[in-house]
C-alpha cells in the first residue's frame, strides 16, 4: 500500500500529524492537522492557505459517501462529496469558496464537470475517512478567474447514522483517483 507523503502520520490519536508538504508554503508544512480539519492551499487568481474547522451538522455520512463542510468565521468554505462504491472513493466534487459559500460568490471554485481533482485516499471506513485532493484550474461561476487547489483532510469519530453506507473496513485503502486528472 502507498499513502501519500504528505499524509503519512507520524501519530494517530487526538492530532494526525503531517510532517512533510512539498505542495505547501513552509509555515502549513509545520501545522497539526486535527482530526475534522481541513488543510487548504490556493494558489492562481487567489492565494492563500488556511486551516478551515468541518462543520459537524453537514458531516454526516449519506447512503452514498460523505458530505464535508468545512468553514471558518470569515466564511472561507470547502466543500467535498465523496462517492464511495466497494470501499473505495469513485467520485469526488469539490468546491472551495475563498471567501464564499456558493457559485454565486466571486471568489467560489468548483470541480463542476468531476474531472479535474485527484483524490488519494489514506484511510476510509464507515464513519472517516483521510484524503488528500489536487485540483487543476478550478474556475468561479463566472469563469473570469481559476485556481489550482491542494487539500488535506481528516475526519473522524462521526455517530454510526442508521443509513450508513456500508463502505468497507477501517484499513487504508489504496490510492485511487477519483477521475481522471486534467491535462494530456
Amino acid at each position: 500500500m502507498h499513502t501519500p507523503r504528505a499524509l503519512r502520520a507520524i501519530a494517530f490519536g487526538l492530532t494526525l500529524v503531517a510532517p512533510t508538504l512539498a505542495a505547501l508554503p513552509l509555515t502549513a508544512a509545520a501545522q497539526t492537522i486535527a482530526p475534522g480539519t481541513a488543510l487548504i492551499s490556493v494558489t492562481g487568481d487567489v492565494e492563500t492557505t488556511l486551516v478551515l474547522p468541518i462543520l459537524p451538522e453537514t458531516a454526516a455520512p449519506t447512503e452514498n459517501g460523505f458530505e464535508l463542510r468545512f468553514q471558518d468565521a470569515d466564511l472561507n468554505t470547502l466543500n467535498v462529496t465523496f462517492t464511495v462504491d466497494t470501499a473505495r472513493i469513485s467520485d469526488t466534487f469539490v468546491g472551495v469558496g475563498v471567501p464564499g459559500t456558493s457559485i454565486f460568490d466571486d471568489l467560489y471554485f468548483a470541480d463542476f464537470l468531476h474531472t479535474q481533482c485527484l483524490t488519494q485516499t489514506v484511510a476510509l471506513d464507515a464513519t472517516s475517512v483521510y484524503a488528500a485532493i489536487d485540483c487543476a484550474d478550478l474556475e468561479n461561476g463566472a469563469g473570469d478567474k481559476s485556481i489550482d487547489l491542494h487539500v488535506e483532510l481528516t475526519t473522524v469519530g462521526f455517530a454510526l447514522p442508521s443509513a450508513s453506507p456500508g463502505i468497507g473496513s477501517p484499513m487504508p485503502s489504496a490510492p485511487a483517483p477519483s477521475s481522471s486528472p486534467v491535462g494530456g
